[in-house]
């Protein structure tokens, strides 16, 4: 059955550079620091149409299921991190806190503003995005409060868990996910599920994330 105009590669990538060019146009190139409320929530919208619009160009050609593999381990590795340093810090912070009344808590953060956060692959022009600039953008709209949760992934001392390694902290590439049929092998870890499934990341963008850091902080109870 010959397709339909909407659904082919050239429209897709067409609708995304007009998106866009559309939120460069608000964002005096994506380098606004702000936004009034109006142009925040309209752009909200437009980076959710944007993420939609790519994931459906999508392939998963073979370099990128390498690429999601190896970015898998990456952040389960940060992950493990993550959680090994709300412990230790956890402990301290009970001889400081010795009425118990803190909560340590860890994030696991993707900043798109240092130098080589977005690793260049070799299908960029294929998706027709400046990846660079949007991820900016979307940044910013975290911080205004446009968008909602913006670490990747977080826990609390409170539900650290004995042994890392059970599973917990993983889970399965979902069928609604684009080309969930090559990804099915892939326990991924909770970071990537979270970054499509709550952030307004396509796979596409998650592939060429490439700077994460983690930050553990220490907030005292009443």
């Amino acid at each position: 059955m010959k397709k339909l105009f909407y659904e082919t590669k050239e429209f897709l990538k067409e609708k995304v550079e007009k998106i866009e060019s559309e939120i460069l146009a608000l964002t005096d190139d994506g380098t606004a620091c702000c936004v009034s409320d109006d142009k925040g929530a309209y752009l909200a919208k437009l980076i959710e149409e944007r993420k939609d619009t790519l994931d459906a160009l999508f392939q998963a050609t073979p370099n990128e299921v390498m690429r999601m593999d190896k970015l898998n381990d990456q952040l389960k590795a940060i992950t493990r991190q993550m959680h090994e340093r709300v412990a230790i810090v956890n402990e301290d912070a009970a001889k400081i806190f010795v009425d118990g009344n803190f909560e340590v808590e860890g994030r696991l953060n993707y900043n798109p503003n240092a130098a080589g956060a977005i690793l260049q692959m070799e299908n960029d022009e294929y998706f027709g995005s400046d990846f660079a600039k949007i991820h900016q953008v979307i940044d910013m709209l975290f911080d205004q409060g446009y968008l909602p949760i913006k670490c990747a992934d977080f826990v609390r001392a409170s539900d650290l868990v004995n042994d890392f390694d059970d599973g917990k902290w993983e889970t399965a590439y979902e069928d609604w996910q684009p080309q969930a049929d090559k990804f099915k092998y892939i326990n991924i870890c909770f970071a990537i599920h979270s970054l499509n499934a709550y952030h307004p990341y396509s796979i596409p963008d998650i592939l060429r994330m490439n700077n994460f850091d983690v930050t553990v902080t220490i907030k005292q109870t009443v």
